[in-house]
């Protein structure tokens, strides 16, 4: 997963494209399996981790909703965003 939020126009929509892909696997490819590294999307607020986790937390959210199988996470530090 890549960072979001870096000030290059073209990385605006990465999160949002792992999303994307992971509904498309679950739909085009039912045995396939995906992961990434949360921590990774928000790299760009490194030192601010109230944002990071709130981030991280949103984001897990959506990509499980659409297909996301295992997300690598420091899980000590994740907020649970269920609604």
């Amino acid at each position: 997963i890549f960072a979001v939020a870096t000030g290059i126009e073209e990385h605006n929509n990465y999160a949002v494209d792992f999303i994307e892909a992971c509904a498309y696997i679950r739909d085009n490819l039912p045995y396939a399996l995906t992961s990434g590294g949360v921590s990774n999307v928000s790299f760009s607020f490194r030192g601010n981790n109230p944002v990071r986790e709130a981030i991280h937390s949103v984001f897990l959210y959506y990509a499980i909703q659409n297909g996301l199988t295992m997300g690598i996470v420091n899980a000590g530090q994740l907020e649970i965003y269920d609604e």
